[in-house]
């Protein structure tokens, strides 16, 4: 069921907000990217903001073909030197002389990880996937009365061909299967079905994952296009490359950014507007980075480990540039603001909807009954940013690599976040939250559950 519709908001006397530009940037597999979402629309509604929010989604690569560790993984664990020879993608055949002691029933686990320019990658990537996501948003946003009035969802499809993001950022066996998230009971019955004795690539998995996606994505399309009054619902994705041409045409004064994924597109709009009057954001809020580097998989923080350079590139242009940046790390989250799954979802009960994505992504990470809603309370520091202490800090990057980190294909430079030195008045700051009371615990759930406007009546 799909709740009613929002109206327009309407201008409050001096509820005003001035003319700026609010753009998100948003990888689209955990559910806190959509947390982020629902909490910036929330937020900017409450203050009657008139500008549409753009909203930029950094695709993944997808490979149906390729079957999850699933029930697997612990026997696979069993076999290996570390965790991360299952988790970092095997990009060429030579990795695989390290596997060959590997028991034989158990080697059909380790493989090359296709990149996109594998056409079956492509199709999955640029068709499959980005189908089956955009339909899940619109619909979460649309469960909660936010209309196309509201925002536009950009797609650019330069990201997968220039730069990292069209290489796997992990193993695909070892990725979620966040396509499934949108299925209704009928679809995860097909699903468990479909996957359930699946132990190595095949085209026949392939197939049938993408008949159901393309069966989940027409059923999806029709509620809402009959929901939103609209002759297709691939009217509300949008090329980025308009983003960046109304930036250049002085459109998007006053841009404020909030990332909560890759830098990928923040960096080629940044490279595209960097010299035009008022082009550049002029505050950046960012899910980012780590200065403990105790609490991550991979050697950067993941939104910086998907696309190095281009992390790199917006880091160093912000901080060149003196302009304001409030980053959020691994560790001001994860180990310390430790709120249950089943906390959360008593949070966000009026949105059964967003409460069963979540539900659905412990499963695939393992049923450990935590979720980091990491981009969400990032957003969060829009208006309740005394939530943490913020430290003045630089950045830089290092290149020593170990042999091990070769041998598993990680040779990108790891991005090092340190403390300013006095006077330096460095306009980046990352969050410090060294305890959480019971009552900060409580005002984070209250924050958060006031982003769900509407009760869905989702079943």
């Amino acid at each position: 069921m799909i709740g009613p519709t929002a109206t327009v908001n309407e201008r409050k006397p001096g509820n005003e907000m001035p003319l700026e530009k609010i753009v998100i940037f948003v990888d689209i597999p955990d559910p806190d990217n959509l947390s982020m979402i629902m909490y910036l629309l929330s937020y900017y509604r409450k203050h009657a903001h008139f500008e549409k929010i753009a909203i930029v989604l950094t695709p993944r690569i997808l490979d149906l073909r390729v079957p999850r560790y699933g029930k697997h993984f612990k026997k696979l664990l069993g076999v290996v030197n570390d965790v991360k020879e299952l988790i970092m993608p095997i990009t060429k055949k030579e990795q695989l002389d390290h596997f060959k002691d590997v028991p034989q029933e158990l080697r059909k686990w380790f493989y090359v990880d296709e990149d996109y320019d594998e056409a079956s990658v492509r199709e999955d990537t640029a068709y499959c996937y980005r189908s089956v996501s955009i339909m899940r948003i619109v619909r979460a946003l649309t469960e909660q009365g936010y209309t196309p009035n509201e925002y536009d969802l950009y797609w650019d499809e330069k990201s997968l061909k220039v730069g990292k993001v069209g290489d796997p950022a992990m193993r695909h066996a070892f990725h979620v299967h966040d396509f499934k998230y949108g299925f209704n009971e009928e679809e995860m019955r097909r699903y468990e079905n479909i996957t359930g004795a699946a132990e190595e690539p095949s085209i026949k998995l392939h197939d049938n994952l993408q008949e159901l996606c393309k069966n989940y994505t027409c059923r999806v399309h029709d509620e809402l296009k009959e929901r939103l009054g609209v002759r297709t619902a691939w009217e509300l994705i949008k090329s980025f490359d308009d983003l960046i041409e109304d930036g250049k045409k002085g459109l998007n004064p006053n841009s404020r950014f909030f990332i909560g994924g890759p830098f990928t597109e923040a960096a080629r709009y940044i490279r595209s507007n960097e010299n035009i009057d008022g082009g550049c954001p002029v505050e950046v809020t960012a899910m980012a980075g780590t200065m403990t580097a105790d609490r991550n998989i991979f050697k950067n923080q993941f939104n910086i480990h998907a696309d190095v350079e281009s992390a790199e590139r917006v880091l160093r242009f912000l901080q060149d540039r003196q302009i304001p940046t409030k980053i959020v790390p691994t560790e001001a989250i994860k180990g310390v603001l430790e709120i249950s799954t089943d906390e959360y979802c008593e949070a966000f009960k009026k949105s059964r909807y967003l409460c069963r994505l979540i539900r659905q992504y412990d499963e695939d990470k393992g049923a450990t009954g935590k979720w980091y809603n990491f981009d969400g309370i990032t957003a969060m520091t829009v208006d309740h940013d005394d939530l943490f202490e913020w430290i003045p800090v630089n950045v830089r990057s290092e290149n020593e690599m170990d042999e091990e980190t070769v041998r598993l294909g990680n040779t990108d430079p790891r991005v090092v976040f340190e403390h300013s030195n006095p006077g330096e008045g460095s306009s980046l700051k990352m969050a410090q939250l060294k305890e959480v009371t019971e009552e900060k615990k409580g005002r984070i759930l209250k924050y958060m559950a006031s982003c769900i406007v509407e009760d869905d009546g989702e079943k």
